[in-house]
């Protein structure tokens, strides 16, 4: 869990604490808007991990990064030899991002 005042230093180091504060309400709200759409307005978020002024991602959610997706099926594509094999996994990559 990362303390609320230390995201604000490193993601906003030249803003105040008042006008960090706002970035950090809009920018949770969207991203809470982004992972979780169905979310109820104030309802507890499953991903984002909240304990007083600390913040953190739940350990037991699962995710997948696209781009870890993206770079997997790419080097696959890459390094295949035979070309329609290579051809279908480049295009896995692409349709991952």
């Amino acid at each position: 869990m990362i303390d609320r005042e230390e995201i604000f230093r490193e993601i906003w180091p030249g803003q105040d604490e008042d006008a960090a504060n706002r970035s950090f309400k809009v920018s949770l709200n969207s991203l809470l808007k982004t992972i979780e759409p169905h979310r109820k307005a104030r309802e507890e978020s499953y991903f984002i991990r909240r304990n007083g002024s600390f913040y953190g991602i739940n350990p037991d959610a699962v995710f997948q990064l696209d781009t870890i997706l993206f770079e997997e099926w790419v080097t696959e594509g890459l390094t295949e030899k035979d070309p329609f094999q290579a051809k279908g996994a480049a295009g896995e990559g692409f349709e991952a991002v």
